[in-house]
């Protein structure tokens, strides 16, 4: 997201990441987040508030504008993922990833993916 911010291409007062957690070489992929105005929802905190309280946050960050949804396999706890290229325990479960997705339902999604 880092490089897309920096070119004026994701608005990052309306990006919104769930489920990041484990240990990256630096940390400043997660400052930059912070820092840039993007809404980090840790997967401590997805834990702690639920999936319901992550979906109504979710939505009010992006509001009702153009909304581009990315999914990224490697949230997934490697029990539902054995492939992905990074496998952290403690992930997102399959029925949590459902809930979160179709949570979503009804937002202005104007494109998509999985990675």
């Amino acid at each position: 997201f880092r490089r897309a911010v920096e070119e004026g291409l994701l608005d990052p007062a309306r990006a919104v990441q769930i489920g990041i957690r484990g240990a990256q070489n630096f940390t400043d992929g997660w400052e930059f987040s912070a820092a840039s105005g993007m809404r980090v929802i840790t997967m401590d905190e997805l834990t702690e508030i639920g999936v319901p309280a992550a979906v109504a946050e979710a939505r009010r960050v992006v509001g009702d504008g153009p909304t581009y949804v990315t999914f990224d396999v490697d949230g997934l706890d490697p029990v539902y993922a054995p492939g992905t290229g990074t496998p952290e325990v403690g992930g997102i479960t399959t029925v949590d990833a459902l809930r979160l997705l179709r949570g979503l339902r009804g937002i202005a999604a104007v494109g998509g993916d999985v990675v």
